[in-house]
Formats: C-alpha cells, sequence, structure tokens
C-alpha cells in the first residue's frame, strides 16, 4: 500500500483514494488535502488527535517542497 499522511495528525490515507473521489478531481482532492489533511472532502482542517507525529511532521515537510501528491508517499 502507498500511503499519504495527514500533516494535522499523521493518519494514513491510500494515496490512491485521491483518485476515487467523484466530485473532484487528482489535483484538485491532492491540494485540499495538503491544506485540510483528514478533513480535505469537506473542506475542514483536521482536528483529530495525534496519530503519528513522525509521520505528520514528515508530511509537512513532503506537501511544503511538492505540490505532487505521489511524492508525499511515505
Amino acid at each position: 500500500m502507498t500511503d499519504i499522511h495527514c500533516k494535522h495528525c499523521g493518519e494514513p490515507w491510500d494515496h490512491d483514494f485521491l483518485h476515487e473521489i467523484d466530485y473532484m478531481t487528482y489535483d484538485n482532492a491532492g491540494h485540499a488535502f495538503a491544506i485540510y489533511g483528514c478533513g480535505f472532502r469537506a473542506a475542514i482542517k483536521c482536528t483529530a488527535s495525534m496519530v503519528d507525529p513522525d509521520a505528520a511532521t514528515l508530511s509537512a515537510a513532503l506537501q511544503e517542497q511538492s505540490p505532487f501528491p505521489e511524492e508525499w508517499i511515505i
């Protein structure tokens, strides 16, 4: 499985899920995920409790460096 992680809580998400949202393009889903994390489908910032602080920190850095979700896989 290829996971990307929420930069707010560290929760893992299957990268391929960004392709499966029928009301968003892949690019729009990736952009929203980089901003909102787990709440990206509703455009609400993730407020979940921390799941994996290391993954959250690394994901935040990767999402700052690249706009391409396939480059956020850890």
